[in-house]
């Protein structure tokens, strides 16, 4: 926060008075410069920290998308062979081959 002082010595000429006047003008200029330089360098800092963090959770992305894309791969390939063990019991059906039934008990761990 910024304080402004009355001047030390009475103003009693318009000369005086603008020089006071200059005078705060002036140091009010210099602190808010400081102030927003200040400010700028956090900010930066603020900002590279946050580039950081996106950039290590891109990669974390990344990881779990491969990671999710092999099991996904695994799981369709497993799904794929399933069908097939599916359509070769239809078509051994439909033949009249297969006369068993199928029973599905729960399983223990």
């Amino acid at each position: 926060m910024l304080d402004v002082h009355a001047p030390y010595e009475s103003v009693h000429t318009w000369r005086s008075f603008i020089i006071h006047i200059a005078t705060i003008t002036m140091g009010l200029l210099i602190a808010v410069c400081l102030e927003k330089t200040v400010e700028y360098f956090h900010h930066r800092h603020q900002a590279h920290e946050g580039m950081d963090m996106l950039l290590r959770e891109v990669q974390a992305n990344r990881k779990n998308l491969d990671f999710n894309a092999r099991i996904n791969e695994w799981a369709e390939r497993q799904h794929r062979a399933d069908l097939g063990v599916v359509q070769r019991l239809r078509q051994r059906a439909l033949k009249g081959r297969v006369t068993a039934s199928f029973m599905f008990a729960p399983t223990h761990s």
